[in-house]
């Protein structure tokens, strides 16, 4: 998968009370989806791993 350009959100570093918002770039719907599923199966497998 080829990532999109990553930056952070300018309006939400404004922010004082919340963390900023990672923003991904020009990133289409598919490619957000795609994103999605390899961090809730990374994020599954981390879990899987400390649970050992």
């Amino acid at each position: 998968m080829l990532l999109p350009s990553l930056g952070l959100d300018a309006v939400s570093l404004a922010g004082e009370y919340l963390p900023p918002l990672v923003d991904l770039g020009r990133c289409n719907p598919s490619t957000a989806r795609k994103m999605a599923a390899v961090l809730r199966e990374s994020g599954a497998n981390e879990l899987a791993a400390r649970a050992r």
